[in-house]
């Protein structure tokens, strides 16, 4: 065999290593959940809501089912209707999307500062310049230069467009040409919002010499988006009420509607039926003794007069929180005095509902977006609450009896060997994964098949700065978690089938003692005395416990800490490696291990610490320079060691090291031996995380981000830093290295996230699958959550789908039959023997 041939078909095996999905699989045993963040702006459109969020989410969403068709992450971008046709503007571009497919018809580069819809085309303003965009094509049709910096543009009641600045302004008419238009001193009714005034009309370019009405008695005006009609919402001085005004053709500004109990917290919103061109301004608010909310519906110009049209429907904010906006469409019935309401509601805890009169229609919890970063989850297996737990001490036979019981139905809930016998069986949802967000005081549960949400727990307790500290199981089967509310502990324990709240504590005096009680010996609480938190305090990295700092580590003058990362070990399955010679390494594994990517101009470093006692263990030259752009990462798991960091500029490679950590062998001052080789990449990776089993039989795989979001595991035997650099010697091949290559090539197979529409993932944890070659991945950021099972050894502990288990249990029968015939006949003979054979 040669060489090349015995390299590829090594390279072949460990690509091998890890297993790919089949197209029938995808969404079967992995799920991508798509979130739309909280919305900024609504606006229903053809079947569906196109959603504009603070963090620059733009999505297009089955108004009936709430799925998401389309996704697209635009930072700062704001969006508005243009001809059936999504406009959205950022600070570098104007793009046209098609809200049916999410389809960008055209972009342009502009840094405007505003643009609106203007007959079926798009105006801009960027300093002194308005520009007027054919909507179709985006194509620049004319432009208007002012001499006045700072423009904005508004829309008057005739369909011209006004131009001003802070001091003058003119209004353009459009000429149906595609010339700069004709421009005249602004004399429409269309009213300017000021802090202090309604600007209704004016014979000149002089906003100083216009004609205004000043807003007395009022403490704030709002334009809730009928501005270009003519209608605003006030809030009086005094007791907050709101008052809805309107500018008239003769410049006087009168009152149409005054809402009762209102205040100036109230939330509106306002929607123009593209159709009749009726206006509507909706106010919501809720009841939280009678768990009802209630959407009122102000008509203003469906009839000679404003009507107001009012439902109620299902609402607590014990469960749902404060709603803080809404967005809604109003349908005329063919009743006068009615009228269909299409709903999307947003709350203080990260919840997005939507509701068609009193129906709710779907519901998504957009607090997965701010998830906790560096969190360990909470995983509950199935059949792992059972009521019952272990073994106790003086448990009876009934007892015990229906603790056996519970232990086999989880049993064959969970066992692959059953799966071929079942007919009709209820979806698995499998473990139930819990994640905290400190942001809305949530406790969330998802399904680990599929991602369902299924429960949430809102932690009401009073007080700033909230921060969800840690979770676990007790003994009982229960959750235990615990938050700072503004410097006090606070505890929960939770039912993690449903969520609900079984016991709440508040004094650390009362919970601690409490908490021993409940935990098992695995996670018993640390000694006061032991370091429990490593966090960054300034270019410094100290290590504290309940008692305060225990110890703080400084980088050298100039330095920095650019990434962090503690030791996650998990089951170890072996001690040490051994070799192809019969020698054997004794992994270094140590459970406090931090390691420390330090930044500094003199030489950059991986620094190893003992968490526990913040002594210096080892440091490793990082190979390269590394600053605070190079978007450096480390991991440690087990005694392995992966960091990565991308060089030279925006767009250069990616260097990814791999150090194996084994005892020092004794040397003194040296109780670290490390292996390093180091990788490159073309395509930006960055190391997140490493994959973990129930044993640590399963060989591992290195978890990395690309520059598009997607996730890729690399084997370990890639990345292992003893491959040879030459032709592999009969020792090397009894360890199956693989020929050292220095770039790292990325096979499709390594793609885990396969064509999911990711757009952002920050954050990554794996945990022990149910099987030993399981291993659960865990990925999250402001705009996803990705859930995933890898097999880095393949599937080795599960019977594939072809295997013939009517054959297994015929043989199985026949042969326990042969065994018990066999059995009897030689019991029979034995007999006969001693009773009619005489002795020899």
């Amino acid at each position: 065999m040669t060489r090349s041939t015995t390299r590829t078909a090594l390279l072949l095996t460990a690509a091998a290593s890890v297993s790919a999905l089949t197209a029938a699989e995808v969404g079967n045993i992995d799920h991508h959940l798509p979130l739309i963040s909280i919305p900024r702006d609504a606006v229903f459109h053809q079947g569906k809501v196109l959603t504009t969020s603070e963090n620059g989410v733009i999505a297009g969403v089955e108004g009936s089912s709430g799925n998401v068709s389309w996704r697209h992450k635009l930072d700062g971008a704001t969006t508005f209707l243009c001809d059936s046709n999504l406009i959205a503007r950022t600070s570098t571009s104007l793009s046209a999307i098609s809200p049916s497919t999410g389809h960008f018809l055209w972009t342009v580069p502009t840094t405007a500062e505003h643009a609106l819809c203007w007959e079926g085309d798009v105006a801009i303003s960027s300093h002194k310049t308005v520009t007027r965009l054919d909507g179709k094509t985006g194509a620049p049709v004319w432009n208007y230069e002012s001499a006045e910096p700072a423009l904005s543009l508004s829309l008057t009641t005739d369909s011209s467009l006004l131009v001003y600045s802070p001091t003058t302004f003119v209004t353009l008419f459009s000429n149906g040409l595609s010339t700069p238009p004709l421009s005249h001193p602004h004399t429409s009714s269309l009213p300017i919002l000021t802090p202090s005034a309604i600007i209704t009309s004016t014979a000149s370019t002089s906003i100083t010499s216009a004609k205004s009405t000043t807003l007395k008695g009022f403490a704030e005006v709002k334009d809730v988006g009928l501005a270009h009609a003519g209608y605003f919402v006030a809030f009086e001085e005094k007791e907050g009420k709101a008052v809805v005004l309107f500018s008239e053709e003769n410049g006087k500004v009168t009152e149409k509607w005054r809402f009762g109990d209102t205040t100036r917290d109230s939330v509106f919103a306002s929607y123009l039926d593209p159709a009749s061109g009726n206006a509507y301004i909706g106010l919501i608010g809720y009841s939280p003794v009678m768990a009802l909310g209630n959407l009122q519906v102000l008509s203003l110009t469906s009839g000679p007069e404003p009507m107001i049209l009012a439902h109620t429907f299902p609402y607590s904010p014990f469960t749902s929180g404060t709603i803080t906006s809404f967005s809604f469409a109003a349908l005329s019935a063919s009743n006068t005095y009615a009228v269909k309401t299409r709903t999307v509601l947003s709350t203080d805890t990260g919840s997005v509902q939507a509701w068609e009169g009193d129906k709710l229609l779907w519901s998504k919890e957009e607090a997965l977006g701010s998830v906790d970063k560096g969190v360990k989850p909470v995983v509950v297996q199935p059949g792992k609450k059972l009521g019952r737990g272990g073994a106790k001490f003086g448990e009876g036979w009934v007892e015990r009896l229906g603790r056996h019981k519970d232990a086999l139905v989880a049993f064959l809930q969970s066992s692959p060997f059953v799966k071929s016998y079942t007919t009709e069986k209820p979806q698995d949802l499998g473990a139930t994964i819990v994640l905290p967000s400190s942001k809305y005081r949530l406790l969330i549960a998802l399904s680990e098949n599929g991602g369902q949400v299924l429960w949430r727990t809102l932690a009401l307790v009073e007080g700033d700065e909230f921060k969800w500290e840690q979770s676990w199981l007790s003994e009982d089967g229960n959750i235990i978690a615990t938050a700072s509310v503004g410097g006090e502990t606070h505890l929960w324990k939770i039912d993690p089938a449903t969520g609900a709240v079984i016991e709440t504590l508040t004094k650390s005096t009362e919970w601690k003692d409490q908490l021993v009680l409940q935990v098992s010996s695995a996670d018993a609480l640390p000694h006061p005395s032991l370091v429990t938190l490593v966090e960054r305090d300034g270019d410094a990295v100290i290590g504290r416990s309940s008692a305060g700092e225990m110890w703080r580590f400084v980088p050298p003058p100039g330095g920095k800490v650019v990434a962090m990362s503690l030791q996650d070990l998990g089951a170890v399955a072996s001690l040490g490696r051994v070799l192809g010679n019969r020698a054997t390494l004794m992994k270094y594994l140590n459970p406090h291990l931090l390691a420390l990517v330090v930044a500094s101009p003199t030489g950059s470093n991986i620094v190893l610490i003992d968490a526990s006692t913040g002594g210096v263990l080892h440091q490793i030259n990082a190979g390269g320079e590394i600053t605070e752009k190079s978007d450096a990462a480390v991991v440690v798991r087990d005694n392995w060691l992966i960091y990565s960091f991308r060089t030279g500029e925006v767009g250069g490679n990616t260097k990814v090291v791999s150090v194996e950590l084994f005892e020092g062998e004794g040397r003194p001052g040296q109780p670290i031996k490390s292996l390093i080789q180091s990788f490159v990449s073309v395509e930006p990776l960055k190391i997140v995380g490493v994959t973990k089993t129930k044993l640590g039989i399963t060989s591992l795989s290195a978890v990395f981000t690309t520059s598009n979001s997607q996730l890729v595991a690399l084997p370990r035997k890639l990345l292992d830093p003893r491959r040879p650099l030459g032709k592999p010697s009969k020792e090397d091949q009894e360890e199956m290295l693989i020929p050292y290559e220095a770039v790292i090539v990325l096979d499709g197979r390594f793609v885990i996230s396969h064509d999911y529409p990711i757009l952002s993932i920050s954050d990554l944890v794996t945990l022990p699958g149910r099987r030993e070659s399981e291993s659960l991945l865990l990925a999250w950021g402001d705009s996803d959550i990705f859930v995933s099972h890898l097999s880095p050894s393949r599937s080795f502990d599960v019977l594939s789908e072809g295997f013939n288990k009517a054959q297994l249990m015929i043989t199985v029968t026949i042969l326990t039959v042969a065994l018990v015939v066999v059995a009897t006949l030689a019991k029979s003979k034995k007999t006969y023997g001693e009773w009619y054979v005489a002795p020899q």
